[in-house]
């Protein structure tokens, strides 16, 4: 089991389900809603969160949570299923490259081990805001020359 704090919930898991969301606007090129926006970023969120504490092997979580995704961009969103498939895995693969990044700068570069991280809730959020942030920004500076093309 990979559980969540209540701490990660807020400071991680909720922000980067709605960079996820804004992502699926973003790569499908569907006209963002904030208020779907939110809710559905809310909601993966949260449901993550619940999923990593269910009683199952590593890596079907990420499985659930890549469906839960793909659902809430098509019902909520309003995005084609197929476009929902392509920006989740965009996304997630983003994402994973950003959490490589990071991890290698923490080790590598500021020769800190990974595992003095695993066991303290809050140096773990903190060790994990550079990759959501640098997802977010890759992801906005995408939006953003998108944009510019468009007009």
């Amino acid at each position: 089991m990979l559980q969540l704090t209540l701490l990660e919930l807020f400071t991680r898991t909720i922000p980067e389900g709605m960079i996820f969301i804004f992502a699926g606007y973003v790569f499908s090129n569907k006209p963002l809603n904030m208020k779907k926006l939110a809710l559905s970023g809310a909601l993966l969120g949260l449901g993550t969160y619940c999923i990593r504490h269910l009683p199952i092997h590593f890596g079907i979580h990420t499985i659930l949570n890549l469906l839960m995704h793909m659902a809430l961009l098509v019902w909520i969103n309003n995005i084609e299923f197929f476009q929902a498939i392509s920006t989740a895995l965009i996304s997630i693969a983003i994402l994973l490259v950003c959490e490589w990044v990071n991890i290698l700068v923490v080790t590598e570069v500021f020769h800190i081990p990974a595992d003095f991280f695993l066991n303290k809730d809050l140096l773990r959020v903190l060790a994990s805001i550079p990759s959501l942030l640098l997802f977010f920004f890759i992801i906005y500076v995408y939006y953003l020359r998108k944009n510019r093309k468009g007009s």
